[in-house]
């Protein structure tokens, strides 16, 4: 016993005379599909997978984490320095203040005294 071909086996129907006609365009199409696997060989070849993107992104992911931590880092610096700043200029206020103060006082107590001793 024979085993059954496959076009016997799904299609009992006699052939017809449009089966050239089928034949030549499955023939195009195996052809198409040949370049399609030689043009699909090149785009693998020169652009980037879904892996290569993924790869990018955990080293971008990687780098902006160090220049988070460095930021923070240039952050603590900028607020250490302007506590300083800060610190010399209440020292310097109340540098004027005092000055300010004894020179008022100064002013006062000349003129009671010009007012007081002068005729």
């Amino acid at each position: 016993m024979q085993p059954p071909e496959f076009s016997n086996a799904v299609d009992k129907r006699p052939r017809r005379a449009d089966d050239r006609r089928m034949e030549d365009r499955l023939s195009v199409l195996e052809q198409r599909a040949s370049t399609m696997t030689v043009d699909l060989a090149i785009v693998r070849s020169n652009y980037t997978t879904k892996h290569d993107v993924a790869d990018l992104r955990a080293e971008t992911f990687a780098e902006f984490g160090k220049v988070h931590a460095e930021i923070a880092t240039l952050r603590a610096e900028t607020t250490a320095e302007f506590g300083k700043v800060r610190m010399e200029m209440n020292t310097l206020f109340w540098r004027l203040v005092t000055w300010m103060t004894s020179a008022m006082a100064l002013l006062t107590g000349a003129v009671y005294f010009i007012a007081r001793h002068v005729p």
